[in-house]
């Protein structure tokens, strides 16, 4: 039996439609409609349906669901859902101490990680008891502050009454110190004299430098401000320092003790000491006059130090690349801002009418600017009816139809996340037409196509058609995320028969899943 080209399309049709189902069912899990696994959130941070799912960092699963609902208590939250890869489910592990929480990308998108280092493999039931954390806020880290004071009101307290006892024994301590300085009254004004030389050096030294102490200032803001990130950081080590301050205090207040004590019998070798002091002093100004010799060579920008400190190219670069880095991130925003909502869609399918024996079956591509708004375009192509004999398609010609659309969606229904209408006109298999479709109730719609019918071809062509108007009214049911089924009648006016089809859609986040598994097989 000779096998024409009709049949061949046809089989090729079906092989390609197979490989679609196939990828659709197994590798983006599409026969979960929403989800296997869900947990709620109080509430999330521009989390959409397709972003990532991380367990400890590593990506395990999708978002399939991000939806408003009411608590038992009568409290809104969010329900997301999210599907895991079944080669990951046996070491996602989850118990009473792992943490659902959302985490932000720096241009945009969202993504839940998991995070656990014990438990089950997860399971919905374990999933019941669960929330998400809140993404973090100023509201936050002000609460966070006010009850680490809260917390540290005892230690604090306590700390204040221990200050008072030190204070004592450092008043006793400064008694013995006001003696032993009446007794070296002679040591002690000399040192004081050399001090007071060696003072007014190094304020000639810091009149001289006063540029070079300026930036220096500046440097130790900034080193002020990394300290305190840093203090930020290690909140909970302060924590714990501050527990530990009424010890400390204690502790103080025996160390003051002791050097009263230690003053009071060491009172002669202390004397000796200030005598040492008293001629030290007058070397203190040979060491002012090198250090003045030395900071204005760094000051100058001379030696490793100097250029280290004053040089001011590496800062400059650094302030360059900072300010290109924001211009680049400028001019990015606008272009990313919109990717959040345009969506891609690869779909196919086919649909016959069962009294003539006619069936269609093609491939289309709709790209969605914005939720309302749409644009598709496709190939398809028609059998003759089996009560018609027509003849071969010339080989030269492309033999198939062309599908333009522009659709528009009317009325948002926003607690079932669809529009009441749906709008379109343009091509219809190359002829004009469009559709009006409507949701029903639940995963039902209903859908009525109107074109013109191929009427002047000769009646050989197996796209001819008798009459002027095609008319084909449908139900469609989605059975699972990505597949829908339609049924009801066609060419309602000329000659009704019942028609029955299937259709596949694939989002663009379940064509990377598709290239990504094809690159992993070595396709």
């Amino acid at each position: 039996m000779q096998i024409t080209s009709e049949v061949k399309v046809g089989i090729l049709f079906f092989i390609g439609l197979g490989l679609l189902t196939w990828f659709t069912l197994f590798v983006t899990q599409i026969g979960v409609a929403k989800g296997e696994y869900a947990v709620r959130f109080a509430r999330v941070s521009k989390l959409k349906e397709g972003d990532h799912v991380t367990f400890n960092g590593v990506r395990v699963g999708t978002v399939t669901e991000v939806a408003p609902i009411l608590e038992a208590d009568g409290f809104p939250s969010v329900k997301v859902a999210f599907l895991v890869d079944p080669t990951h489910q046996a070491k996602v592990l989850v118990d009473d101490k792992t943490r659902f929480v959302i985490n932000q990308g720096v241009l945009g998108g969202s993504s839940i990680d998991i995070s656990s280092r014990s438990g089950r493999p997860i399971t919905p039931a374990l999933l019941e008891s669960h929330r998400g954390e809140d993404p973090v806020g100023v509201d936050e880290v002000l609460a966070s502050v006010q009850s680490l004071i809260q917390e540290n009101r005892a230690g604090i307290k306590e700390a204040i009454a221990s200050a008072n006892t030190a204070l004592g024994n450092f008043g006793s301590m400064s008694k013995e110190i006001q003696e032993l300085v009446a007794e070296n009254r002679t040591e002690v004004k000399t040192a004081i004299v050399n001090f007071s030389q060696m003072s007014d050096g190094i304020n000639k030294l810091v009149e001289e430098n006063r540029t070079a102490i300026k930036e220096a200032v500046v440097r130790f803001e900034e080193m002020s401000r990394q300290i305190r990130d840093l203090v930020d950081e290690n909140r909970v080590a302060i924590k714990d320092a501050v527990d530990k301050l009424p010890e400390a205090v204690k502790n103080v207040s025996s160390a003051a003790k002791t050097i009263d004590e230690t003053v009071t019998e060491n009172r002669a070798d202390i004397k000796r000491t200030v005598e040492n002091l008293a001629e030290a002093t007058a070397k203190f100004d040979r060491v002012g006059e090198n250090l003045d010799v030395i900071t204005t060579q760094i000051a100058s920008g001379k030696g490793t130090v100097g250029k280290l400190v004053f040089e001011d190219t590496l800062h400059d670069r650094t302030l360059a690349a900072v300010e290109n880095f924001n211009d680049r991130l400028e001019e990015v925003k606008p272009v990313t801002s919109g990717f959040s909502d345009f969506k891609i869609f690869l779909g196919a399918g086919g649909g016959a009418n069962f009294q003539t024996g006619s069936a269609i079956y093609g491939a289309y591509l709709r790209l969605e600017p914005k939720p309302w708004k749409f644009y598709e375009g496709g190939v398809s192509y028609r059998t003759a009816p089996d009560d018609r004999a027509v003849v071969t398609d010339d080989p030269d010609k492309f033999n198939v139809d062309f599908h333009l659309l522009f659709g528009w969606r009317f009325f948002a229904d926003d607690d079932n996340q669809r529009y009441r209408l749906s709008f379109a006109l343009g091509l219809i298999e190359t002829e004009l037409g469009g559709y009006v479709e409507a949701p029903i109730i639940g995963d039902f719609s209903v859908r009525v196509m109107v074109r013109q019918k191929n009427g002047d071809r000769v009646t050989s062509d197996r796209r001819y058609e008798e009459g002027n108007v095609m008319v084909r009214a449908t139900v469609g049911y989605r059975l699972w995320r990505r597949i829908y089924l339609n049924a009801g009648v066609d060419d309602a006016v000329d000659n009704p028969g019942f028609w029955g089809g299937i259709r596949i859609d694939l989002l663009d986040n379940d064509l990377r899943n598709v290239t990504a598994v094809t690159a992993l097989g070595g396709f």
